[in-house]
């Protein structure tokens, strides 16, 4: 990553000092990303959780994740190749510490 982005880059760019913000920390208005990076990511990624759409795989026969900041009993509609489906987040772990998402209408 280092190598990808000069050291006087913006934070501001690709709306990280908003997705940052949305943590409700404060968020310098000068700095650069990679420092951001750096010392912001952990604090940022520990608000996100992973949900694997239970009996859905992509393309590639891959399953489909979701990576979210809601909880479970929340409701999401994704399409994985069926048209859009509905999802409940649940708070069952799976052994990688990703979270299932139970498909809601498949067993009407």
């Amino acid at each position: 990553m280092r190598s990808l982005v000069t050291p006087d880059a913006p934070i501001t760019r690709a709306g990280f000092a908003d997705i940052y913000a949305s943590t409700g920390a404060g968020i310098p208005q000068s700095g650069n990303f990679i420092e951001w990076l750096e010392t912001s990511w952990k604090k940022l990624s520990e608000g996100l959780s992973r949900y694997v759409l239970l009996s859905s795989v992509d393309t590639d026969g891959n399953p489909v994740s979701h990576l979210t900041t809601r909880r479970a009993g929340t409701v999401i509609v994704r399409d994985v190749g069926r048209g859009p489906e509905r999802f409940e987040l649940t708070n069952v772990r799976l052994r990688d510490g990703s979270f299932v998402a139970e498909p809601m209408d498949r067993y009407a």
